[in-house]
């Protein structure tokens, strides 16, 4: 005979309505007591210890959980209590939600993606609000009335779809889930809402249960009632609690244990206690012991095919997988371990063989010697239960393995491993590789250096001789000048011509090879202001050409500011040069984009066609002859190596015939626009 519980005498006496105010003064005295007596209750808890509660709390709710859906879901084929089994199925959610708010805690390690506050928190409210739904859903819910939709699989499939639903949106779309928990912050006012409307379900959940049970009469009842009244107080708690670690916080955990015991007992009484008692006085027929001899060697084939099934897991692993015992000497310090069991994978990785029932000292020799840190480790993961992951150098086998070392049982551990001997290889070609770039980058620097050099002593050594040749040109010009024939005269006149070319080739050249040199540190430049000094330097060339110049306020850039003065007056003269019929008008503006300034120079000359872009740039590439356009060709090649000297780019928008327009950037080291571009401006005509 079952042995009755002690409170249903007490209940068939009437005496339901002490026993519920006697669960509410008990849960609400720790309260008081605290609230009261702050100095001598209200303490907060290391964060190590905490974490140790927590976990064991939080466990034991998970545990009673699953218990509980064991009880109601296995004993519904003989109790056939509905309302026991929707209560179960509730309750396997609750305990998957709980298991990841657990394992989701800050403190723990990271669970499928990385942990915070908010994540558990997130788990936590979902599982809440769906404990006061399904309690709240299960006072319309009668044991024995018949409820179509109410079955072992559709309440199976519902509670693994909204627990899969909730799972898949919190780890793996956080951004669409409610924020619960801000770092620094604390409780979110969508947790504390959460926190009172759960508070509030369960209210009305015990309003109903207390009508049922005076309907009913149904003993089961005053466990629910008994777990509601401790569940409110446990949320009311979650919902105002200030500090994580403090004794609020512990006693919501402890309430919440309280309450999930009363749960299990309810249901145990409905689902066990009651069935097994109508029962006791009952002969179990052969037909029934019969059927759960059936019954049971089912269960047996099912284990099997269980046990087959992970077998087969293990044995068709890519990675290699060892099952150890670890062995400990007299002071306690790891001195071997034994195979317990391999799979395939693990000879052909290691290209070992029968090592089962070996010491790894008698299947590797030498291993203690040449990898003691091997010993340590597994000794810790064993004793632990803590897992590592690591990379090795295996000098007995000269491969390099990843392993990762779990431990399921006190003193056994797990290795699973897998050979990176290639990757490792490729990773050091890779950084040879590397290595070898660097140091053609640096003899490629040594070599444009040195050009850079030789084209500025080049063009220093050659200047004087050039002009000894130009001024002895130029006097015999002078002096023979229609004294030979007229072909003479020609023949000196081209000579003149060519060393005074040669002088500008010569010029450009040393101001080619002269930026860079030196490297000026860039300073905080006026672009407003360089701009004014390169108009200045043009002042001749802009009265005589009639040029309108238009200008924004330009930026302030660290700058080399004779480059940026060098950088405007080539791209001036460059637009007055090639100007057409009209009076040239060019157009300066800034623009800020991201990281960088853009500015343009625009002009409406005679414009340049787009298949010549890629040669504009070049030393010394014209477009046209020297007898139309006089220059070397040196002036955008000039732009272009400042401008990459200051870290930018620079290129050419034009159609022909239809103006030209240069941009260039510059880098924004201060990264704010403010008050940089500040309206427009006309400079000069």
């Amino acid at each position: 005979m079952i042995k009755k519980s002690p409170l249903i005498p007490l209940f068939q006496r009437g005496a339901n309505q002490r026993i519920l105010t006697a669960v509410f003064l008990l849960s609400a005295l720790p309260v008081l007591a605290v609230v009261m007596f702050p100095s001598q209750f209200d303490r907060v808890i290391p964060a190590e210890s905490y974490v140790v509660f927590h976990n064991i709390a939080e466990f034991f709710s998970i545990m009673v959980s699953f218990s509980i859906f064991g009880i109601g879901w296995y004993t519904y084929e003989r109790s056939g209590n509905r309302h026991a089994l929707f209560l179960s199925t509730a309750f396997l959610s609750i305990g998957l939600l709980d298991f990841m708010h657990t394992m989701s805690n800050a403190a723990m390690p990271a669970f499928i993606t990385a942990n915070s506050s908010n994540k558990s928190t997130q788990f936590w409210i979902a599982a809440r609000l769906f404990q006061a739904a399904a309690f709240l859903a299960s006072a319309y819910i009668y044991p024995e009335r018949p409820i179509r939709w109410l079955s072992k699989k559709v309440l199976m499939v519902s509670a693994i779809l909204l627990t899969g639903l909730v799972v898949t949106g919190t780890v793996f779309f956080p951004e669409y889930a409610p924020v619960t928990h801000i770092q620094g912050t604390g409780l979110t006012p969508f947790k504390k809402i959460s926190e009172y409307l759960v508070v509030v379900g369960l209210c009305i959940s015990a309003a109903v249960y207390r009508r049922r049970m005076k309907k009913t009469g149904d003993r089961a009842v005053i466990y629910y009632l008994a777990a509601f009244i401790i569940s409110i107080f446990s949320e009311i708690i979650f919902a105002s609690y200030t500090k994580v670690f403090d004794t609020y916080n512990v006693l919501g955990h402890v309430y919440k244990i309280a309450a999930f015991y009363m749960m299990y007992k309810g249901v145990f009484i409905a689902s066990v206690n009651e069935p097994y008692m109508k029962l006791a006085d009952m002969t179990v027929s052969r037909d029934e012991l019969s059927k759960e001899m059936e019954e049971r060697t089912r269960a047996e084939e099912a284990l099997r095919e269980s046990e087959q099934r992970y077998h087969s897991l293990f044995e068709n692993m890519v990675e290699g997988c060892a099952y150890c015992r670890m062995l400990f000497d007299d002071l306690g310090r790891p001195a071997d371990f034994v195979y317990l069991d391999v799979n395939s994978a693990f000879g052909r990785l290691t290209g070992l063989e029968n090592v089962v029932g070996k010491k790894v000292t008698e299947a590797i020799p030498g291993i203690k010697e040449s990898h003691p840190e091997l010993f340590e480790i597994y000794g810790r993961v064993a004793l632990t239960g803590r897992p590592e992951k690591f990379e090795i150098q295996f000098a007995p086998l000269d491969i390099c393995l990843s392993l990762s070392v779990y431990s399921m049982e006190k003193g056994h551990f797990v290795a699973v491993f897998d050979n990176i001997t290639e990757r490792k290889c490729a990773e050091r070609e890779r950084e040879a590789n590397i290595e070898q770039l660097k140091s053609l980058a640096d003899n490629l620097e040594r070599y444009n250096r040195e050009l850079e050099q030789f084209a500025y002593i080049a063009s220093h050594d050659l200047r004087e001789p050039l002009r000894m040749v130009s001024s002895f040109l130029q006097l015999i010009g002078q002096r023979y000048k229609h004294k030979l024939d007229k072909d003479a005269d020609d023949f000196i006149g081209f000579a003149v011509s060519g060393a005074e070319y040669m002088q500008m080739l010569l010029r450009d050249l040393r101001s080619y090879s002269r930026i860079g040199r030196g490297e000026e540190p860039f300073i905080l430049t006026d672009l407003n202001v360089a701009l004014k000094r390169a108009s200045d330097n043009m002042n001749t060339a802009i009265e005589e050409n009639r040029v309108e110049i238009i200008n924004e306020i330009l930026p302030s850039v660290h700058s080399d500011e004779v480059q940026m003065v060098q950088l405007f007056q080539n791209l001036i003269e460059n637009a007055i040069k090639f100007h057409s019929n009209e009076p040239p008008r060019i157009r300066i503006s800034a623009e800020h984009k991201g990281a960088e300034w853009v500015i343009q120079v625009s002009d409406n000359g005679i414009g340049i066609a787009p298949e010549y872009f890629d040669r504009i740039f070049l030393m010394f590439k014209r477009l046209h002859t020297r007898d139309k356009y006089p220059g070397t060709g040196a002036g955008l090649a000039i732009c272009k190596k400042i401008v990459e000297r200051h870290g930018g780019r620079i290129w050419g928008e034009s159609e022909k015939g239809k103006g030209a327009t240069f941009c260039f950037t510059i880098p924004d080291k201060r990264q704010s626009q403010g008050a940089r571009v500040m309206g427009k401006g006309t400079v000069a005509v």
